[in-house]
């Protein structure tokens, strides 16, 4: 089920219940609603867009992407159908591989900063790059259905320790950060591209 931002308030005042704004404003439960979605999205990588980047002649850092956090695969697109997926590299690697010119074929990220290689000529100027990326937001309308309710758990429990219920505040924080663990450790923890295994082509 998917919960708008108001809905999501009412599921926190249903866990503490507290039906309506008495101990606990509205404003203090949405705020803590956003921190937990902040939280979700930055560790767990789960809230995705793509960003096509225009390749320019002779550059070969792009900076202009929606807030990125990591970046999950990029494909080279030539037009008429030509797409070809890229490989992450190294830095280092960059100038010593086997392929320095023509169409893009490796990519680095650093500092929320692209970097191409082999770098576009004018030959690939105007074709594009997509970056399939995750990125953080405080927005709880964009969480998956099953990490939404993990944005009560937290908010219920910093509520909890405002009225000093510290017990109850920690079992609520604690089933927080457990899932939050095990949904990282089973969905997004990405290994290095397979292509590393094995000798550069």
């Amino acid at each position: 089920m998917s919960y708008t931002a108001n809905q999501a308030v009412t599921q926190v005042r249903s866990i503490i219940n507290e039906s309506f704004a008495s101990f606990w404003s509205d404003t203090e439960i949405e705020d803590w609603i956003k921190e937990a979605t902040i939280d979700i999205s930055s560790k767990l990588l789960c809230v995705e867009t793509e960003d096509d980047l225009t390749l320019v002649a002779d550059q070969w850092i792009y900076t202009d992407l929606t807030a990125l956090l990591k970046i999950k695969g990029c494909y080279y697109n030539a037009g008429s159908g030509a797409i070809k997926g890229m490989q992450r590299k190294d830095i280092q690697d960059f100038g010593h591989l086997p392929v320095s010119s023509g169409a893009p074929k490796y990519f680095y990220e650093n500092n929320r900063n692209v970097y191409l290689w082999p770098i576009p000529s004018a030959t690939e100027a105007g074709n594009t790059v997509t970056v399939i990326n995750s990125y953080e937001t405080d927005d709880v309308t964009v969480l998956r259905d099953e990490h939404q309710p993990l944005t009560f758990l937290y908010a219920a429990a910093k509520a909890k320790a405002k009225d000093r219920m510290f017990q109850e505040s920690a079992l609520l924080m604690s089933q927080y950060l457990n899932t939050i663990n095990f949904e990282r450790q089973d969905k997004y923890d990405f290994g290095e591209d397979s292509i590393k295994n094995f000798a550069m082509k």
